[in-house]
């Protein structure tokens, strides 16, 4: 029981931070999202930094995941679909807030405020989605030099951004679709 009700509270704050961000984030909005009283989410974590902190390992744990299939896979066409995948998937959840966009968007975009700390982790998580980027470039022997290779993959990652962005506003993800299928056709030549 203990654990459902830290999932639900985790859950609540995705949901919360999909929907508003993570300024508009507090402990009492997570409370009425889950249904049931600070104290119990209080109980859990000490306060709303601690929760945002859960919530960004989380992420990261998650993508490190992502990362490992995507360093096991022999072909870049792959490797692209298995990133897309993860950014897509957190479109696709079955919540209708994230049908609405991803908390991957949220914690690449937004800082956490005054939180060093947690500015860190979010400058960490996106760092390491841009560096996989930058390898899948650099792989591909599309460019000549490193410095082409670096910028083309910040290029790529702020279009990975931008789509997720318009995907959000639009309830639409062929945006998606077509960033990733320009990619894989470009890279396969």
């Amino acid at each position: 029981m203990a654990v459902e009700i830290k999932n639900m509270v985790l859950d609540s704050a995705r949901r919360l931070i999909g929907r508003n961000g993570l300024s508009n984030l507090s402990i009492s909005k997570v409370a009425q999202e889950a249904d049931i009283s600070k104290s119990h989410v209080y109980y859990y974590f000490d306060s709303k930094r601690d929760l945002i902190d859960q919530l960004i390992d989380e992420e990261i744990e998650k993508y490190s995941l992502i990362k490992e299939s995507i360093n096991e896979s022999d072909s870049i066409p792959r490797k692209l679909t298995i990133l897309f995948d993860y950014v897509q998937n957190q479109i696709n959840e079955d919540d209708a807030d994230y049908a609405r966009g991803s908390i991957l968007i949220t914690l690449a975009m937004e800082t956490a405020g005054n939180e060093p700390l947690l500015n860190q982790k979010l400058r960490y998580f996106s760092n390491t989605i841009l560096e996989d980027v930058y390898m899948l470039i650099k792989e591909s022997g599309y460019f000549q030099t490193d410095e082409e290779e670096r910028t083309y993959a910040r290029k790529v990652f702020a279009m990975i951004l931008g789509v997720l962005v318009m995907a959000r506003v639009t309830n639409n993800q062929s945006s998606i679709d077509y960033l990733k299928e320009d990619l894989i056709a470009q890279f396969t030549k």
